[in-house]
């Protein structure tokens, strides 16, 4: 019998996001070294930018029973506005998941952008955005490092350490063929990756692939589609020009007219239904949580 524990399923949600739920809460973000592993399709991610688009995608997913990854931008200039642009955005897609009353498991991911090895102060930057990034509640990071494999991978498995011993999922960006080729296998044992982001030609890694178009089997891991749900919103401001900057996009989409709004809407439910349904994702979620509900099966 297809049964779910509900009480286990709440209980694997990452210590990092615990603090940022009600309590009786139902909301499940989960971490990826849960999720990824029971799934039988990609997990799909949408950009937080959406923001008050956000809950569309939310019940497209719920109506396919498919789960999602929410995407957080953790780069900025300054450590308190990084920090504090962490902990608003995870407490602002909390609160959208919540009006979509999405009760699926889902991922909140902190995009923290790539680092130059050599860059000293850099590297500290980057290692405060781990901690922002793990106490503003997300339940995944990422992150890229700049040199030499030999040198980048040390390094990584450093600055990400904290976040996998927490629980939270880690994807590391490979940036160069060498690092392709070398820093998986130097990984392996050492610090557990949840997904590489990594161009053409890695079948055999767990992947993050950016979504350019359509999806084609054979589909990623985990699959982003920001650059799809952008392609989208800017065909909603068809006679005033869209701007180029996707945060900037994403911004003035709110602003939009109240019947460009709605449409823009109902286009991002259907957008993120379609993805859903091309990834084989239906019934994805379900099938998850009793997975995860009986391990021991």
């Amino acid at each position: 019998m297809d049964v779910i524990d509900v009480e286990r399923m709440l209980s694997l949600r990452p210590a990092s996001v615990r603090p940022r739920l009600f309590p009786d809460e139902a909301l499940l973000p989960l971490s990826p070294v849960d999720l990824l592993p029971a799934l039988t399709a990609p997990l799909l991610e949408v950009p937080a930018a959406l923001g008050p688009y956000l809950p569309a995608c939310f019940r497209a997913a719920q109506g396919v029973d498919a789960p999602l990854a929410v995407a957080v931008d953790g780069v900025d200039a300054s450590e308190r506005a990084r920090s504090a642009g962490l902990h608003e955005a995870v407490g602002q897609v909390l609160e959208l998941a919540r009006q979509a009353a999405f009760l699926g498991p889902w991922v909140i991911h902190a995009r923290l952008g790539v680092v130059d090895a050599e860059d000293e102060s850099l590297v500290d930057h980057a290692r405060v955005a781990v901690m922002a990034a793990m106490d503003a509640g997300a339940t995944s990071v990422e992150m890229g490092v700049f040199g030499d494999a030999e040198v980048a991978t040390p390094l990584l498995a450093d600055m990400l350490r904290p976040a996998a011993e927490n629980g939270l999922g880690v994807v590391v960006r490979l940036l160069d063929a060498h690092q392709a080729e070398v820093m998986p296998e130097a990984l392996r044992g050492t610090l557990p990756v949840s997904a590489y982001v990594v161009g053409p030609g890695r079948a055999e890694l767990r992947r993050r692939d950016a979504l350019a178009a359509r999806p084609q089997p054979p589909f990623p891991t985990w699959a982003d589609g920001t650059a799809v749900m952008e392609a989208r919103v800017r065909k909603a401001f068809r006679d005033r020009p869209a701007p180029s900057d996707a945060r900037t996009l994403f911004g003035e989409a709110a602003a939009l007219p109240e019947a460009d709004r709605e449409r823009l809407e109902a286009l991002l439910y259907a957008e993120t239904e379609e993805l859903l349904e091309t990834l084989r994702a239906k019934g994805s979620a379900g099938r998850a949580m009793v997975r995860l509900s009986h391990p021991e099966d």
